[in-house]
């Protein structure tokens, strides 16, 4: 009996944005939203989370469900690892097919691209601090000097989160990313699209920004993470003059209020806890905002709303052939767009979840390089977009899959109906990984098993190494590639281990 083709797949890479590489620990991914119930696994059956090596993850849904762009499917998809914060995407699928979704994994406690960072030590006894201590990022964020900071003075308790005192040393460390400094926003926990949690405790997607946000840690000698704090401590953090106040719709001023947010690891739902009102400028042109706190965690300056669309937006390709990766972002630094992909056919394409008010956006492919810039807002704006020129020597690839003669385990994995395959030279980038999809319709069947096929990659260098890396039946698998010619023979025996149907 054959296995029910699934109509709908998403495939999703995670990656570490510090070093730009596939997560190789273990990832458990989970789904909340309306659809989260038509979430399928290989096999047609319901699947509530799911487990991922490699990097790189996936799920189907259910074909009684057909996703359109007028009446799309969302899917908040949640991400835990050991050693990191809690990663979510919120995947929006518009069409039947597959959908690729990114998530950038942040190690606890580590510094970011574009980010400043500090650390120092006090002692505890009964729980209670002995000694005031200011810890403080080193020196500022390399481009415009912003900072972050927090205070714990003597005589504050300090206990986990379950109530147990420190005790010994305690070690603290901030961390932070301002929002002039650029690369480090694909390091916002859950991205700009995130579920918000409202003061009331009602929670959303919203389009997030931010002026700058920070993680803190502390630990005691035992080990323990100390999050609760009595009095409340003081989280400061410098915010850039070029900050739009996304309540007002122009840069931020002395006296404005600013949103505070902390970041809820354990659900990767960012939660409202207030506002502070921002003073300045001092002397490098920055403002500061400053909010009392009793409990650690990542926190964000900055405003969340519910977003808008671009209107289309038409992609000169250039010459460029298959599905291109796009990203928006605002002019101050403070949004990112989720990936936008372009499939191979299109040549137009929409950005959502963008904040409603912009000084000036610009988007980038991939590989970082700005392909358009505007100002003023996104919403319902429409443009177009030149990619570069493909270098000469590129040239189209037709691989001949070689499978091997038979299944010796019976491994049983359905295409459902298509395993992506993401692709890079050697030595580049996790975040600049092309796909390709193989599908049913590349393969040779015989006998019950699937024995050969072929597929043809477009855009490839001529002598190049690539890399190759795709998950099948939650087994990862890569391979590394020399591109000799247009036509390349791949044994796959061995790294599939036979692949059957039924």
């Amino acid at each position: 009996m054959a296995l029910e083709d699934i109509n709908t797949t998403v495939s999703v890479k995670f990656i570490d944005p510090v070093s730009d590489s596939f997560l190789d620990t273990p990832i458990t991914m989970t789904f909340e939203g309306d659809h989260a119930s038509d979430i399928i696994d290989t096999y047609s059956d319901a699947l509530s989370q799911a487990r991922v090596k490699g990097g790189i993850g996936g799920f189907g849904i259910k074909n009684s469900v057909v996703p359109t762009s007028g009446d799309p499917v969302f899917v908040l998809l949640k991400a835990t690892a050991d050693g990191y914060q809690t990663g979510s995407a919120a995947v929006q699928i518009s069409d039947v097919g597959v959908t690729e979704v990114t998530v950038n994994m942040v190690r606890s406690g580590q510094a970011v691209q574009g980010a400043a960072s500090g650390s120092s030590s006090t002692n505890v006894s009964g729980g209670t601090i002995q000694q005031s201590v200011v810890t403080t990022t080193s020196g500022g964020a390399v481009s415009n000097q912003t900072s972050a900071s927090f205070s714990l003075a003597t005589g504050t308790t300090a206990t986990t989160a379950s109530g147990q005192s420190a005790s010994g040393t305690l070690s603290t460390s901030v961390s932070f990313f301002s929002n002039a400094s650029g690369s480090g926003a694909l390091a916002f926990p859950g991205g700009f699209s995130p579920t918000v949690q409202n003061v009331g405790g009602t929670s959303s997607q919203q389009s997030m920004t931010t002026a700058g946000f920070a993680n803190v840690t502390v630990t005691d000698s035992g080990g323990n993470r100390i999050t609760q704090f009595s009095p409340p401590i003081p989280l400061s953090v410098t915010i850039p003059a070029s900050t739009i106040n996304q309540a007002e719709g122009r840069t931020i001023q002395n006296g404005d209020q600013i949103q505070v947010f902390s970041y809820d690891e354990s659900r990767g739902v960012w939660i409202t806890e207030g506002t502070t009102t921002v003073s300045g400028p001092d002397a490098s042109g920055n403002l500061t905002a400053t909010y009392m706190t009793g409990h650690l965690s990542t926190w964000n300056f900055g405003y969340s709303g519910q977003g808008c669309s671009s209107g289309t937006f038409s992609l000169n390709r250039n010459g460029n052939s298959g599905a291109i990766t796009l990203r928006a972002a605002s002019a101050d630094g403070s949004w990112v767009s989720s990936e936008i992909v372009v499939a191979s056919a299109n040549s137009s394409f929409v950005v959502s979840g963008a904040p409603t008010n912009l000084s000036g956006y610009v988007i980038q492919n991939q590989n970082g390089e700005q392909l358009s810039s505007e100002a003023g807002n996104i919403c319902n704006s429409t443009g177009s977009v030149t990619l570069p020129s493909p270098p000469s020597n590129l040239i189209s690839v037709t691989f001949t899959l070689n499978f091997g003669p038979n299944c010796p385990r019976l491994n049983v994995a359905n295409l459902g109906p298509a395993i992506t395959v993401y692709y890079r030279k050697v030595g580049a980038p996790a975040s600049s990984a092309k796909s390709f999809v193989i599908s049913d319709s590349n393969l040779t069947k015989t006998l019950g098993t699937i024995s050969g096929g072929s597929v043809t990659v477009q855009g490839l260098e001529s002598g190049a190494s690539y890399v190759f890396q795709a998950t099948v039946d939650n087994k990862p698998n890569d391979r590394t590639q020399l591109i000799t010619g247009p036509n390349v023979t791949l044994d796959l025996a061995s790294d599939v281990d036979g692949i059957c149907i039924r």
